[in-house]
């Protein structure tokens, strides 16, 4: 008898919730990492390696869901399919450069969750607009601070007075919480 690696994957799935409890709650903020790996040894002189992404669970140290890259399509497709299958609310995706694309923080966000991406030199629109929000906060007034009482026991309380919100458009200018 023969399994399929879809029902292998389907079995595996269905133990990894139960062990776990299901899907995270939406307040939970789960970390999820995608990654894309070339598996060694499966290089020829024919073909290339075969390359697998995958969402992998920074607390529970396990595999989510991990899918072959097709030789046509590049590693970004195969990621958009991986998020599309998995339940993003609850969760917080974390990605390396590689995977700074507009389409994944789209899919992450209109599927209900949260990603952290790394941007580098291979976003530099997007790593030019960071850098001048980051400066344009650097040059703002330091926040506010409240005092509680005077003296050596005094207690000091900072007060965030500007925020930064990154959307799909791109980072708003800071602005009051």
């Amino acid at each position: 008898m023969v399994l399929s690696p879809e029902a292998v994957e389907a079995a595996l799935m269905a133990w990894l919730r139960e062990v776990h409890g299901g899907d995270p709650p939406p307040e939970a903020l789960q970390g999820v990492l995608i990654d894309g790996k070339a598996l060694r040894g499966t290089r020829t002189l024919e073909q290339m390696a075969l390359m697998l992404v995958s969402a992998f669970d920074h607390e529970s140290a396990c595999v989510l869901l991990q899918h072959a890259v097709p030789a046509d399509p590049n590693e970004q497709k195969a990621v958009l399919d991986l998020l599309k299958q998995m339940v993003l609310t609850g969760r917080v995706i974390t990605a390396d450069a590689a995977h700074c694309y507009p389409e994944t923080c789209e899919q992450i966000v209109d599927s209900g969750g949260h990603y952290v991406i790394t941007a580098k030199a291979n976003r530099p629109t997007l790593v030019a607009t960071i850098s001048s929000e980051f400066a344009a906060l650097d040059a703002a007034p330091p926040p506010s601070t409240k005092s509680s009482n005077v003296g050596l026991n005094a207690r000091v309380t900072p007060r965030m007075t500007r925020a930064t919100v990154v959307t799909k458009s791109g980072p708003s200018r800071p602005r009051p919480p």
